[in-house]
């Protein structure tokens, strides 16, 4: 019976290895594996080598190996055609931000070419993992053939394994250091102990798991914290591919400015934020205010390069922008709503640092003349905000009693037109509508509706950092992003934001301009506004209303009320302020906020915006956990070997004498490999062979020789190691 358990034993160790090795690869890249198929032959494989090697050691694996080789190379084109495609995928990815070559450039494969090659991967690990599990049990030498295959995909951080393969993995480990522990001295017993090891491995594992949930926030900080230090570390040592990419915006010598005629995306890379004072602003109501600076319509797949003010229809711009606060005023007069007049705000605009000549920066529904800024500096608007266009301009159209001096229907066939604010590549906006469907946008709501679903979308989808990956060229920008990286700024989110509406067959535009915070002791006095809040957005065309502003990057942890995500209706909030009634539940993006100082709202004095703090129960659970697993690794040397000695000193003193007198003999062989230039003496081998083939027991005074004689042994052996570092790992480590 114990023999059968100790090949069960290897074959579940090495089968999971095999699978949570091989499994983390498949999962993080996405590849097309018939997973049942490789999953069945990696089982088969692991028995055949767990019985092949218990009854004929390496002879087994040697006899094995040769229908498994035949089986390989009769397979073997399919075998190289999925392997050259797999190394194709892994390294183009890493060559977005490495110097390294993109090995087998254009090469493509079938999925069962592709499930071919990780099945024969995972054979030719099962043969490694026979080594160091079944001959060796040695931890050390399954981590070495184990943790570099699972390593690329921690390099790449886009790419996550799946969670529970890296914790397979990590179950094998402590199963092999457990057992090892358990039974220290007897191969055999090593292998029985396999089991009661496993329980300990998955009781650890799940006293981690309860403390740090996989869902937890803070395991995609430590992600986003590796993710930077790769960065880092790549950049200081010359490795990184491209440091910041062409940057946004741009800093031309001690002067900023955006650039108005090309914004690239795909190799944007790192954005640079200097501290640069742009401009100083003065407003009369706090909130948060959107200044728009300039749009953008033609994306060519990597870069927006045609600015909309060159467009024929960039003379109608003033107009289409100014509709909203038309509408605005034509609603207040229809209902005589004092709310309207409470929303009217100024603000004061003087340019101290920029170099963008040709931008107006402008507050979004001004009722103002859209001045020029080379003709005046500072300039001055007053505008509107605080309540939603949108249902002011349904009130307005269904009162029937304003009607506006210029026909709109011409203005608005030439916004939709596919070759303005509709532009898109074909094969994009197929792929895009796919994509929307799959995330579950209803393509048959109004444009508002449809609007307000993208913007939520994109506003809880990926990860915000400062610091994404170049994308190559050749790749189409959006569905990379959506598809695969996941991660980006501003400038990555509103771009795919105003993909995704134009291939709905909604006009919108991309926007860039910055942020204006407001606190209330900052009212009627100059603040500061630095390239730090540079921004980008969406602008959305409305046949009647015009351009309104919606916002689609992740925010923290909410942006107010009217933050361009879908209102109590399901119809966007697309109004850019807030007024004093909302700031207390004021909340500000996370972008705001990336590589600064922590915001501390005691020190603004904002009331409401401070964190909600874990429960104090929480708190002492995680800290009671977390010193009990420090204590528990701490510890587990010392409680190793004195359940060594114990047990040893059991085998030292049992009835048999002949039994004994072999277990010290055995315990002599193992320190012997740590002193190999002194062997035990003759006297001692010859006690241990006449208990070991004599049909008669051995004298007690032999085996009180003998065991007296593995003391002596082994204190030489420790005072032979130099340095504390080498004994403590002979005597709490190995056990001697």
């Amino acid at each position: 019976m114990k023999k059968y358990l100790s090949v069960f034993g290897n074959f579940i160790l090495v089968f999971v290895a095999v699978l949570c090795t091989t499994g983390a690869v498949i999962s993080a890249f996405s590849f097309e594996v018939d997973m049942t198929t490789a999953v069945l032959v990696w089982a088969v494989t692991a028995l055949a080598i767990a019985l092949n090697f218990h009854f004929m050691r390496v002879k087994g694996l040697l006899i094995l190996l040769i229908p498994t080789l035949l089986l390989l190379l009769w397979r073997l084109p399919d075998i190289i055609a999925g392997a050259t495609w797999a190394m194709y995928f892994i390294s183009s990815e890493f060559y977005r931000w490495l110097f390294v070559s993109i090995l087998f450039y254009g090469t493509e494969a079938y999925a069962y070419q592709l499930t071919l090659f990780f099945t024969a991967l995972g054979v030719a690990l099962s043969f490694l993992l026979s080594i160091s599990i079944c001959l060796r049990r040695s931890t050390w030498l399954t981590v070495l053939f184990t943790l570099p295959i699972v390593f690329l995909t921690f390099v790449v951080i886009f790419f996550l394994a799946n969670p529970l393969y890296l914790g397979g993995l990590l179950a094998v480990y402590l199963t092999l250091l457990f057992s090892n522990a358990l039974a220290s001295d007897s191969y055999e017993k090593r292998s029985l102990a396999v089991f009661p090891a496993i329980g300990l491995a998955v009781l650890l594992m799940a006293i981690t798991f309860a403390l740090a949930p996989p869902g937890e926030h803070t395991r995609s900080d430590i992600a986003r914290t590796v993710d930077s230090s790769l960065r880092h570390f790549a950049s200081r040592t010359g490795i990184s591919r491209l440091r910041t990419g062409l940057g946004w915006p741009i800093l031309q010598g001690d002067r900023w400015a955006f650039d108005t005629n090309h914004v690239g995306i795909s190799q944007a890379g790192t954005r640079v934020i200097h501290d640069v004072e742009i401009m100083e602003v003065v407003v009369d109501t706090p909130g948060i205010f959107y200044l728009r600076g300039y749009s953008m319509q033609h994306f060519d797949g990597n870069a927006w390069t045609v600015n909309s003010e060159t467009l024929p229809t960039g003379a109608l711009d003033p107009i289409m922008r100014g509709m909203p606060s038309l509408i605005a005023q034509q609603y207040k007069f229809l209902t005589s709503d004092r709310a309207v007049n409470e929303h009217m705000s100024y603000m004061s605009i003087y340019i101290t640092g920029d170099a963008s000549w040709n931008i107006v920066y402008t507050p979004y529904f001004t009722f103002s003349p859209f001045t020029q800024r080379q003709h005046t500096n500072p300039y001055s608007f007053e505008f509107f905000h605080g309540d939603n266009i949108l249902p002011m301009s349904e009130a307005v159209a269904e009162s029937g009693v304003f009607t506006f001096e210029i026909d709109l229907t011409e203005m608005n066939r030439a916004i939709r037109s596919p070759e303005t604010y509709l532009q898109i590549d074909e094969h994009t906006a197929e792929a895009l509508r796919e994509f929307a469907v799959e995330v579950g946008i209803d393509l048959t709501a109004s444009d508002a509706q449809i609007t307000a679903q993208v913007g939520s979308f994109l506003e809880g989808f990926g990860t915000y950092t400062l610091s994404p990956f170049v994308v190559a060229e050749d790749e189409d920008f959006v569905m990379y992003f959506l598809r695969h990286s996941r991660q980006g700024f501003c400038i990555h989110y509103a771009t795919a934001g105003t993909l995704m509406l134009r291939a709905l067959g909604i006009p919108a535009r991309f926007v860039s301009g910055f942020i204006v915070v407001a606190q209330r002791h900052e009212v009627g006095e100059p603040i500061v506004i630095t390239d730090r809040y540079a921004h980008a957005w969406v602008e959305v065309f409305f046949d009647y209303v015009g351009w309104l502003p919606l916002e689609v990057t992740p925010p923290a942890t909410g942006f107010g009320p009217s933050d361009g995500r879908p209102g109590p209706g399901g119809v966007a909030q697309f109004t850019p302020g807030w007024d004093e009634y909302y700031y207390e539940d004021l909340f500000l993006p996370d972008w705001m906020f990336d590589s600064v100082e922590p915001f501390d709202p005691g020190e603004a004095g904002i009331g409401g915006f401070a964190a909600e703090a874990p429960e104090g129960i929480t708190l002492v659970l995680r800290g009671i956990g977390i010193g009990l697993l420090v204590a528990v690794v701490l510890a587990a040397p010392f409680i190793n070997r004195r359940i060594v000695m114990r047990r040893r000193e059991q085998q030292f003193t049992q009835d048999d004498t002949n039994a004994a007198a072999i277990a010290a003999w055995r315990y002599l062989n193992r320190l012997h490999r740590f002193r190999k230039s002194t062997p035990p003496s003759a006297g001692v081998e010859d006690i241990a062979l006449k208990a070991r083939y004599s049909q008669h027991s051995i004298s007690e005074d032999e085996r009180a020789d003998i065991v007296r004689y593995a003391g002596e042994y082994a204190q030489k052996v420790y005072e032979y190691r130099n340095g504390p570092f080498s004994r403590f790992w002979v005597k709490y480590i190995r056990g001697m």
